[in-house]
């Protein structure tokens, strides 16, 4: 019960048409056929069809999840037995690759087998080199366009740290040191930097250019903006004092709040003196029937002139 019922008929269209693209060289039209076939029967001769598809049209890691479904079956056969482990290599599985390598060179076998195992050795070394060169081309690629990112918009600026983030971490750390002291960066693409050295516990003075001010941070000392008790704390005043009756607007509120934590971020503790005071700004600025004195709250003035700041910058990124 609950097992898949194979239809005959179904199975053998598949593998026909599957197998007749893959003939023809239409390696991306067998690939459904291929798929459908094989999740219905995991016969070993489809495997390898599936997986040489896979391999021709570049989906190497595809590939390699296919072949490991039946990695037996490619062991027991030198030339299959290969082809995986040059999937492995344009997977860039190349620490795995040299050791399946290695350790066939040291097996008793004759000059064609040989031959093989150590043509695949230099081609595992000639695509690490690629990769490297691919990857340093890519770095100075987006490095170049970093350093010109104050002239693109936010939503550019936020697409090019996602690249940052695809780059090794020693040339992420470069960028993001420019970057953390470039005075016309936003500081939400600031804060995500900062979050991320968070995350890597850097342990490190980092020069960074904070509201006009010249200051030094060690990530690792650092908490995150979610775990950040004065976050916390506005967050759980939100939810008593807005929250249990206007769930709408609580939601309105406290997405300005966050944005307003990742500007401040990460001296959030240092400009949100009195998170009560706040959060009644909050209340004063949206609740139409609010009713209080806030002018008599601790800090009102300072938090306030810092909300209205903030809310500039927000302008900003908006317009």
């Amino acid at each position: 019960m609950g097992e898949k019922i194979i239809f005959p008929k179904n199975y053998e269209q598949y593998v026909k048409k599957a197998v007749a693209a893959f003939q023809l060289g239409r390696m991306e039209e067998s690939l459904p056929y291929f798929k459908e076939a094989y999740q219905l029967k995991q016969e070993e001769k489809i495997n390898t069809f599936y997986a040489t598809a896979l391999y021709q049209v570049g989906r190497y890691q595809e590939a390699k999840e296919v072949v490991e479904d039946q990695l037996a079956f490619y062991e027991k056969e030198n030339q299959l037995y290969a082809f995986y482990v040059s999937i492995l290599i344009r997977s860039h599985y190349f620490l795995q690759a040299e050791a399946i390598i290695k350790k066939q060179l040291m097996r008793k076998g004759n000059d064609s087998e040989k031959i093989t195992w150590q043509s695949l050795l230099g081609f595992s070394k000639e695509e690490q080199k690629n990769k490297q060169v691919s990857q340093e081309k890519k770095i100075a690629d987006i490095g170049k366009r970093v350093l010109s990112m104050m002239d693109k918009s936010y939503q550019e600026q936020s697409d090019l740290m996602k690249e940052m983030d695809t780059i090794p971490f020693q040339s992420y750390l470069k960028l993001a040191k420019l970057l953390l002291q470039n005075p016309f960066v936003s500081g939400l693409i600031k804060a995500t930097i900062i979050e991320r050295l968070v995350n890597e516990q850097l342990d490190e003075a980092i020069e960074i250019t904070w509201f006009d001010q010249e200051r030094i941070i060690r990530p690792k000392e650092l908490t995150s903006i979610e775990e950040n008790a004065t976050v916390r704390q506005v967050q759980q005043l939100l939810e008593e004092k807005i929250g249990l009756n206007d769930p709408t607007l609580f939601a309105s509120v406290s997405q300005e709040a966050q944005l307003h934590f990742i500007f401040l971020y990460p001296f959030i503790e240092e400009v949100i003196t009195s998170p009560e005071t706040w959060v009644e700004l909050y209340r004063q600025q949206y609740e139409l029937d609010y009713i209080g004195q806030t002018e008599k709250l601790p800090h009102f003035d300072d938090l306030k002139l810092w909300q209205n700041r903030l809310n500039e910058l927000i302008l900003e990124l908006m317009s």
